[in-house]
């Protein structure tokens, strides 16, 4: 009866010459590797300022178009992708995944104000023996987005930006060894980002990039039109009076009660204090007339500064958030418009009601009736 064989094990020690990491490089060559892992690489960073609004699926086309760029120019392996996912209340989610970014959902009650999507590859490219590490940051802020809060991962150039420009701006940072593989994604990123950019009419995005000047402009077009009112009414004013005058002092008196009368008519035209009457009434007039206007000033600032804002929609406080500002935007473009025609009514009912306040004493009768001859 033959022995049965003792059970080989299939762990093999520790010790055994046979494991082993094989570095695909000469040794020769074995600090270029390492630094091409390791070291650090030349950068190529770029921000773009604009107005967009981003979804999950904006986010997971920009993934797929690099990837699908970068692997049908090198030989390439994807490392990882992660996402960085910034709120409203200073928190932020970091997935590790492009996977777990497309199943994640957000239960919180919060507003999606920034995203950094970050991937990394080994590429090798046709001039060079081994892999190299290359990676791409891309970081997107809204104007929500708080100046204050650090921008996590590689996006702390991101945050000096911010700092000084403010929001609503896509940025990203290209990581690489080779010069014209970085400045072909840089055009890549460039051309793609400009198209999820707002395209408006020419006349709306003149309108709020310079509502300042509109504003200013529309408040001194109105002051000068109610100056030009009260400056006709008081030509026709001063014609009248010296009319009135000259129609007592020429009157040629018979006897004494003419005379009488003719004096008596030019003081009466004295203490009336037509002209004091007028004075004061043209200085309440321009007061009122700066205020108007510095108020339908204001007004119009306030509806014609209705640039469309930056919204990323990754939670449901995002979605309803986007339909509020869009409603209400529609909204600043009828006020805005209605706004320049209570302009132009302000102008003539001011000019109209100056004039006809001061008819009354323009139209003054001249005293030569009572004159006897």
């Amino acid at each position: 009866m033959a022995e049965a064989s003792a059970p080989v094990s299939s762990e093999q020690p520790k010790s055994n010459p046979e494991f082993g990491v094989v570095l695909p490089c000469a040794p020769s060559d074995f600090t270029k590797f390492i630094s091409g892992l390791l070291g650090k690489p030349q950068t190529i960073e770029k921000i773009l300022f604009g107005h967009y609004v981003i979804k999950k699926e904006d986010i997971l086309s920009i993934f797929h178009l690099i990837d699908q760029r970068i692997n049908q120019q090198n030989e390439a392996n994807f490392v990882q992708a992660t996402v960085r996912i910034m709120y409203d209340d200073d928190s932020s989610v970091l997935l590790n995944s492009i996977d777990d970014f497309t199943n994640y959902s957000e239960i919180r009650p919060l507003l999606s104000i920034g995203i950094v999507l970050s991937a990394t590859y080994l590429i090798k490219f046709k001039d060079k023996t081994y892999h190299e590490k290359q990676s791409i940051d891309i970081s997107f802020m809204t104007d929500v987005t708080d100046a204050n809060i650090l921008i996590p991962d590689d996006g702390i150039h991101v945050l000096r930006r911010m700092k000084h420009f403010g929001g609503n701006f896509i940025s990203f940072r290209i990581s690489h060894t080779a010069r014209t593989w970085g400045a072909d994604i840089e055009a890549l990123l460039t051309g793609h980002i400009k198209d999820m950019f707002i395209h408006e009419s020419k006349l709306k995005r003149m309108i709020w990039s310079h509502s300042e000047i509109i504003s200013l402009s529309t408040a001194i077009l109105l002051f000068a039109g109610m100056l030009l009112g009260s400056f006709f009414a008081a030509t026709r004013f001063m014609a009248n009076q010296i009319e009135n005058s000259k129609s007592i002092i020429n009157l040629t008196p018979q006897n004494t009660e003419a005379l009488s009368i003719k004096v008596n008519g030019l003081i009466d035209m004295l203490a009336q204090g037509a002209w004091s009457r007028f004075m004061i009434g043209f200085s309440i007039y321009f007061v009122a007339s700066i205020i108007i206007c510095i108020f339908v000033g204001i007004l119009v600032e306030t509806t014609s500064s209705n640039a469309p804002r930056c919204h990323i929609l990754l939670t449901k406080k995002a979605h309803d958030y986007f339909k509020l500002a869009s409603d209400k935007r529609k909204r600043k473009w009828v006020y805005f418009c209605l706004t320049i025609v209570l302009n132009v009514i302000i102008g003539f009912v001011s000019n109209f009601i100056f004039s006809w306040v001061f008819n009354k004493s323009i139209g003054s009768p001249s005293p030569q009736a009572n004159i006897t001859q």
